[in-house]
This record gives structure tokens, C-alpha cells and sequence, in this order.
């Protein structure tokens, strides 16, 4: 689950204070899902080389089908929980939303489900 924190204009100094309280911003920090293990499986565990790792459907380290799910799932559940504000019906891009990986293709997946969980088409 990702962890969020989310900043609203209220506490501190009246002279720092938006004349309008309310939502600022929100920042989600989320790990990518459920993925495959790293190759170095086949040389440590040759078992469940054989036997195991055939099941998750995707090469080494990358992310699998329960991972992509749990990231989308977390973008739905980001949605609702934001629906007051996030716009209605498909998003285009205005700058108002931002959305950061590292360049790692199994976190890069991660967040562009989330972001699809998010912002569905």
C-alpha cells in the first residue's frame, strides 16, 4: 500500500495561510508489486528454476500479473479516495498531475498501471 501524505493548508503562521484551506497536494510513495525473482534464481535454486518461477508468467525481476493487478488496484483506490478532486471522465495532461519512476522497467510498469488505475481511459 502506498504510503501518503498529504498536505493541506491549515497550522503554521497565519501570514503562510491560503485564504482558501483545503487539499495542496498529495504525494504517493508506492513500491512496485509482486514481481519475478531475480535470474540468479537459476544458478541459487535450480528447483524452483524448474518448477516455480514458470508460474509468474514473466522473464527475471520483472513485474508479474498479481503485481500489475495490485498496482492498478492502488490507482482505483487512489481515485475514490481523490475523487472531489480529480476531474471527471479521461485526463489530459495539464500539467496539474506528475507521475515519477526510476528507470527500472518493473517500477516504470508499476506506475504507469497505477497511473491508468488512476486516470482510466
Amino acid at each position: 500500500f502506498p504510503l501518503l501524505c498529504a498536505l493541506f493548508a491549515s497550522g503554521g503562521k497565519a501570514e503562510n495561510l491560503d485564504p482558501l484551506p483545503g487539499l495542496r497536494r498529495v504525494v504517493v510513495l508506492a513500491r512496485h508489486g509482486n514481481r519475478a525473482p531475480n535470474s540468479q534464481i537459476q544458478e541459487l535454486c535450480p528447483t524452483f528454476w524448474k518448477e516455480v518461477f514458470p508460474k509468474f508468467g514473466v522473464a527475471p525481476a520483472a513485474l508479474s500479473l498479481v503485481g500489475m493487478a495490485e498496482n492498478h488496484e492502488n490507482g482505483v483506490f487512489l481515485r475514490h479516495r481523490y475523487r472531489d478532486f480529480l476531474p471527471e471522465g479521461a485526463y489530459m495532461y495539464d500539467g496539474t498531475f506528475s507521475f515519477f519512476s526510476e528507470r527500472v522497467e518493473r517500477n516504470i510498469v508499476s506506475t504507469s498501471v497505477m497511473a491508468r488505475g488512476m486516470f482510466p481511459l
